[in-house]
């Protein structure tokens, strides 16, 4: 039977410091399928991303929602505030998310909305902020520490010290990626079985994105936006490109490699060739991009400082773009990435609501109009869409 394992967003304080990204593989043979997106605490910026491939790719749910969403569920927590953290990951029927008042990880049932079952992380000088998954276990990173935690009882689980980790976890073939911080950088490879260092690189500027990978590379931008392939195998460089640019969000393999950033005050996507880092094509906006992109069924899409979302094709010519005439509300209001759910774009436009958007057309679908002066995070399970506020989950469908 296919299992599928889906990462969704949580959070509830979204200003500070550097973002969190997830990233983890699926598999196209009806095994394990896994989803990335993006963690936040106080100590993150508001770097999101929609669940991702082991491409960096959105992942697109199968059918579509017809009818406008509504709340449905509710799950009530006893945490309140920064100490609800996220993410989500729905792990066959469970909505599994980071509870750092609760000091690990919870579960939930998503029918009876009980606690099935706590896994617990002893931190104590630090919160519980980045995580990705394997088939087998949770992967979270606190601190100088990274700590393995089985989704079965018996399973191993383990914790390996370093540097400070900069950057969300990735899984990839085995091996669990992460950027470490001290002075200079550098990109460690661990195994995700046993938890020793298979490889690492040093003198990295590191950026907060995380890298994406292929079966062959990990595609790593730093801090300047120079772009590296290094072997998954070995960590050996293979290409590195300057794209002149500060990263927005991790790059997504795609046709080709994709990058975005911002420079000089404008918003840049590149397309990057993955044999040897030449570009091929770029695009600018006129507003600078600051987030994660979407990418789904050879469309990419994007939303501006202004709040516009943009949608482009492969070759980085616009196909459309909405939300131009919507009244900005600068209290609260923050770029996050698009979420494709179907034929349906999400994203939280700057009027504090979240707005779907024909993926095909770019006319508006559905305006759900209670989005919180304080941006909560959202994500989608099927046909549903995820809002994490301070006191719980709050699950639309329709």
């Amino acid at each position: 039977m296919k299992r599928r394992l889906v990462l969704a967003t949580a959070g509830a304080t979204l200003v500070g410091g550097c973002s969190s990204y997830l990233r983890a593989p699926s598999n196209s043979d009806g095994e394990t399928e896994l989803e990335g997106v993006a963690l936040e605490s106080g100590e993150l910026t508001d770097w999101t991303q929609p669940r991702r491939d082991a491409q960096n790719r959105a992942y697109v749910e199968e059918g579509d929602i017809t009818d406008r969403p509504q709340v449905r569920r509710e799950i009530d927590h006893h945490a309140d505030g920064p100490d609800f953290l996220g993410p989500i990951l729905t792990v066959d029927g469970v909505a599994i998310f980071v509870d750092n008042e609760a000091g690990g990880i919870v579960g939930f049932d998503l029918e009876t909305f009980e606690e099935v079952w706590t896994r617990s992380i002893d931190s104590p000088q630090h919160l519980l902020k980045h995580i990705t998954a394997s088939s087998e276990a949770i992967f979270v990173t606190a601190g100088n520490e990274l700590y393995r935690r089985p989704l079965d009882d018996d399973g191993t689980q383990w914790e390996a010290d370093g540097l400070p980790v900069s950057t969300p976890p990735v899984y990839a073939d085995g091996l669990v990626l992460t950027g470490q911080e001290s002075g200079t950088g550098q990109v460690v490879a661990t195994n995700a079985v046993t938890g020793e260092t298979e490889w690492n690189i040093h003198d990295v500027d590191v950026s907060p994105v995380q890298p994406a990978c292929t079966d062959e590379l990990c595609v790593h931008v730093d801090l300047h936006g120079q772009c590296s392939g290094f072997e998954l195998e070995t960590g050996d460089e293979r290409w590195s490109a300057e794209t002149d640019m500060s990263p927005s969000g991790p790059p997504v393999i795609g046709d080709g490699i994709l990058v975005s950033g911002a420079a000089d005050e404008q918003g840049v996507i590149e397309r990057l060739d993955p044999a040897d880092g030449d570009t091929i094509d770029s695009h600018r906006f006129d507003e600078p991009i600051e987030h994660a992109l979407a990418y789904a069924e050879d469309k990419i899409y994007a939303v501006d400082a202004s709040g516009v979302l943009h949608c482009l094709d492969t070759e980085l010519d616009t196909r459309w773009t909405y939300g131009s005439d919507i009244d900005f509300n600068a209290d609260g209001w923050a770029e996050r990435s698009p979420i494709v759910v179907g034929e349906t774009v999400w994203y939280a436009g700057p009027d504090l609501n979240i707005h779907g958007v024909d993926t095909a057309t770019g006319e508006q679908r559905w305006t759900i109009d209670f989005y919180p002066s304080s941006p909560a995070p959202f994500a989608s399970a099927g046909s549903a869409l995820l809002l994490a506020r301070g006191e719980g989950l709050q699950i639309l469908a329709p």
